[in-house]
């Protein structure tokens, strides 16, 4: 089978390297990221940013890590999330939105679909007398639940 058949989006860790990304990244130069000092980093971060037309960009090695990383910015402690149901952060991240940024997830819609009028019913008003968390971020993820994308090749 042809190895761009078996590319999958719904994790991670799904889609395997063929032999030639193998020998690349055994190839690749290396230095200490911490320190700013790996060139294949910092060139992969360069382009991304060159790309997207951004100062600057950060490399994260997962999904799940972009997630939190974009939480702990975005957000602030005692706030909500609008996402939709059963996203990959809900039903995946194992409570990471919470004990990471203190962020509780609201979810709308079904199967990845939501109207704006589902986004406005979830929005929180301001000025509530009960300590509610307000609503502070929506989400629309590209990646859905595996078994509502299923791709054929064939």
């Amino acid at each position: 089978m042809n190895p761009l058949l078996r590319s999958t989006l719904r994790s991670d860790t799904v889609t395997q390297p063929t032999p030639a990304m193998r020998a690349a990244m055994a190839a690749a130069p290396v230095g200490d990221d911490q320190y700013g000092e790996d060139p294949t980093t910092n060139e992969l971060q360069s382009r991304m940013a060159d790309l997207l037309g951004k100062e600057s960009a950060l490399w994260l090695p997962s999904g799940t890590m972009a997630n939190q990383v974009a939480l702990r910015v975005l957000t602030r402690r005692a706030t909500r999330w609008i996402v939709s149901r059963e996203c990959h952060a809900g039903w995946h991240e194992t409570g990471g939105s919470a004990a990471n940024a203190g962020v509780q997830l609201h979810e709308i819609g079904r199967r990845g679909v939501f109207t704006a009028e589902d986004v406005e019913v979830a929005i929180k008003p301001r000025g509530l007398p009960i300590y509610p968390p307000s609503t502070l971020l929506g989400d629309r993820e590209h990646a859905q639940p595996q078994r509502w994308h299923r791709v054929s090749a064939g």
